[in-house]
């Protein structure tokens, strides 16, 4: 922990600093102080935060941090994550004689795991966990370790920042496990298993493209993705953003606030970037 309160001290003129257009200063509207809003990314190491320039300064600056949800009981969460994951039925019920084949081959390769190991566990799920580990093994990255969402708000606990957060962690669970249905979930599971390579390529431009700070380009690959329905993007996104602005301008009227939200919700027209301008509030990237 004390190497964490380190880096949120310390500036960190040595690193090779990123030119990622993720940082952005609110201010204007009534506020005192300005608050800041930072695009993460749950996929990529949390040492590339290091390198965007300017973004501990403005955490340092920031009595609080806001984030999607508060991650302050992992292991509660991991329960009710779990709970969530079981179905009633079976997934054999959702699949032809050819999609149980192409899964259970595909299943046994990346995982070590039939089919029939996890026929209980949610569609959604299963595409989740293969996904992941088809890429750290490939693209190297490191979805189990600790995100950088949560470093930040680990980091604020300890140097006794509050920690706010727009969702309820029940809030996340039931838009991810159940607002999608299970045939559609069953679609995209075989989808992702019959596309491995082309999801592969993806998430290496996904992960470049942020590293690079090019929040345009990571909003087209959004809206151009066959992968998502339009009802699916904005289910996931742009809902989610409308809903979190009140509680946003709540928190930063209070005290200056870092807001740390995955970077795909700062793009776009119902993107926060958008959304806190049309509200009256000055946004401007910090250079």
């Amino acid at each position: 922990m004390k190497q964490i309160i380190l880096l949120c001290i310390v500036h960190f003129a040595f690193c090779i600093v990123i030119n990622a257009q993720l940082l952005y200063e609110i201010s204007g509207n009534g506020l005192s102080k300005s608050s800041y809003l930072f695009g993460t990314h749950h996929m990529v190491p949390v040492e590339t935060a290091t390198k965007i320039n300017g973004v501990f300064r403005a955490f340092n600056d920031c009595s609080a941090i806001v984030g999607e949800f508060v991650d302050d009981n992992p292991a509660e969460i991991q329960r009710q994550i779990l709970k969530a994951s079981k179905m009633d039925e079976s997934i054999f019920k959702l699949l032809t004689p050819e999609e149980e084949t192409l899964l259970d081959s595909a299943l046994q390769a990346e995982l070590g795991l039939s089919l029939a190991n996890v026929q209980y566990m949610r569609p959604s799920v299963i595409a989740m966990i293969y996904e992941m580990t088809v890429c750290e093994r490939i693209l190297k990255s490191n979805s189990g370790d600790m995100s950088i969402d949560s470093y930040f708000q680990i980091a604020a606990s300890e140097l006794g920042k509050a920690v706010y957060g727009l969702e309820t962690a029940d809030d996340q669970i039931k838009m991810l496990l159940r607002s999608i249905p299970l045939e559609r979930q069953t679609e995209i599971l075989v989808k992702t298993i019959r596309n491995t390579e082309t999801i592969i390529s993806e998430n290496a431009r996904l992960d470049s493209l942020y590293v690079e700070g090019d929040l345009d380009a990571l909003y087209t690959m959004l809206i151009e993705t066959e992968d998502m329905t339009e009802a699916e993007k904005f289910l996931f996104v742009d809902e989610r953003n409308m809903a979190w602005l009140p509680k946003i301008e709540e928190y930063i009227k209070q005290e200056p606030c870092f807001i740390a939200v995955g970077a795909l919700h700062l793009p776009g027209n119902e993107g926060l970037i958008n959304l806190l301008r049309k509200a009256g509030y000055k946004v401007k990237a910090v250079k």
